[in-house]
């Protein structure tokens, strides 16, 4: 899963695996062995780090998420790039996304062809990055800029003006010949900075907790993954690099078992999995004409009105006759208050209640081509 080729010094080490070059534990383990072998050959001068096919790489499959992390992780590929001694520049191309764009992060240099789709994405998923991104990209552009970028969870292009000073050259060009010529220049100097080396986001100290502590102030949730990364992004000025590090490792993990990262993950696969079924291509959505609502409960008059506002047919289905009046006249309620704001007319109103009945009867449920029940009658 990884091509490795010497060019006149230049060690070119490319992830080769489909799909998009998702750093599985098979691809982590193959990439560590081409770093350590280029570093110890000594026909190596510098090293360029790239992906075959469309794309750098899409990061690590959520999948892997669900059970312990496989070795190595991703902190320790950035710590092996970042580490070298000899300089590596990430060539950047299609898209580098997570924790493809933090093994970028820990080279000594990168280029990157127009239009490449870069992010950090983890916060959409509950999480923060776990492979040094909160410690090594509020180094190269500062707290406000990290934040923003992380926080979004989208992905920009190189030309954003948040990012655009962390590369060494943008090209219009595939970026692996461009990346080699830098990686040259570089190892012909002996002059390169590693990025736990650089401070220039640490230039204004106060501005950088300034950024800090306003977002901070915006979260509603102190215990939140937004939160966790205002304090990883904290953690980058306040600590050591090693330290930062190892928090960060520690906040990520923390959020990984978190109930609401499984939950977001949870959702994330069923929907991928629903939108791959053959199924979808062959088969037709029902229609629902006729909705029951089983239960008392209040939000029973708020779907009820939903349907109702759809053209569908509602029945209130209760345990006895007052309780199901009940719901009815809840959704009545609704309708006059609409009408008398003005954002319903009176007909729409009497068009809507016609198609609604309630009771006791459960003869009708057989009938109906949905029933939301909430669990309150014995059915």
């Amino acid at each position: 899963e990884v091509k490795y080729d010497l060019r006149d010094g230049v060690a070119v080490i490319l992830m080769d695996r489909p799909v998009a070059n998702a750093l599985a534990p098979g691809l982590r383990a193959e990439l560590l062995e081409a770093l350590n072998r280029a570093a110890q050959d000594d026909a190596v001068q510098a090293i360029v780090l790239g992906g075959a096919g469309a794309v750098f790489s899409s990061g690590v499959d959520i999948a892997e998420y669900d059970s312990a992390l496989a070795e190595p992780w991703i902190d320790t590929l950035t710590r092996t790039i970042e580490s070298s001694l000899k300089p590596v520049v990430a060539a950047l191309h299609g898209s580098a996304l997570g924790a493809g764009f933090e093994l970028a992060l820990a080279a000594h240099a990168r280029v990157v062809q127009q239009g490449t789709k870069l992010a950090l994405p983890e916060i959409t998923l509950g999480l923060v990055p776990g492979g040094g991104g909160t410690q090594r990209l509020p180094r190269l552009v500062g707290a406000q800029a990290a934040l923003e970028f992380m926080l979004s969870g989208r992905a920009v292009t190189p030309d954003d003006t948040r990012l655009a000073r962390i590369f060494a050259r943008i090209t219009g060009d595939a970026p692996l010949e461009g990346a080699i010529s830098v990686a040259r220049a570089m190892a012909r100097s002996g002059d390169w900075t590693r990025t736990a080396q650089t401070e220039r986001g640490f230039s204004d100290p106060e501005g950088y907790q300034r950024a800090v502590s306003a977002v901070t102030g915006q979260l509603r949730d102190p215990d939140g993954a937004e939160a966790a990364l205002a304090r990883c992004v904290e953690a980058a000025q306040l600590l050591p690099f090693e330290q930062g590090l190892a928090f960060e490792r520690s906040v990520f993990e923390d959020r990984l078992a978190s109930t609401r990262a499984r939950a977001i993950r949870h959702v994330y696969t069923a929907e991928r999995r629903a939108g791959i079924m053959p199924e979808l291509g062959q088969a037709q959505a029902r229609p629902l004409r006729h909705v029951v609502l089983a239960g008392a409960a209040p939000v029973l008059a708020e779907l009820a009105v939903v349907c109702l506002d759809r053209g569908q047919r509602v029945t209130i289905v209760s345990d006895n006759e007052e309780r199901a009046q009940a719901v009815a006249l809840k959704v009545r309620a609704v309708y006059d208050n609409a009408v008398a704001r003005g954002r319903l007319e009176a007909d729409g109103r009497e068009a809507r209640l016609a198609r609604l009945a309630h009771g006791c009867e459960e003869s009708g449920l057989a009938e109906a081509d949905l029933v939301l029940d909430t669990g309150e009658l014995d059915l």
